[in-house]
């Protein structure tokens, strides 16, 4: 799913946020030091959870430089 095995991850933030159907989903964003090599799966930066709503909660930003959102669950 794009994580790189026995590797540390810099944490850069968590947070609740609120969907447009009313439940809520935990998110933490976290940073490859390496730079590359980002999560794919749900909440990633190709995901199709994104949308205008929950991307404007984050500050959400697609660039390739190692740092994602997942969510806390996985």
């Amino acid at each position: 799913m794009g994580l790189v095995g026995a590797h540390a991850y810099s944490i850069l933030n968590a947070k609740h946020i609120n969907l447009e159907n009313g439940q809520t989903v935990k998110l933490i964003n976290l940073r490859n030091p390496w730079g590359k090599f980002e999560w794919t799966g749900d909440w990633g930066d190709n995901s199709r959870q994104w949308n205008n709503y929950t991307k404007d909660q984050v500050n959400y930003k697609n660039i390739d430089d190692g740092a994602f959102w997942m969510s806390y669950n996985d």
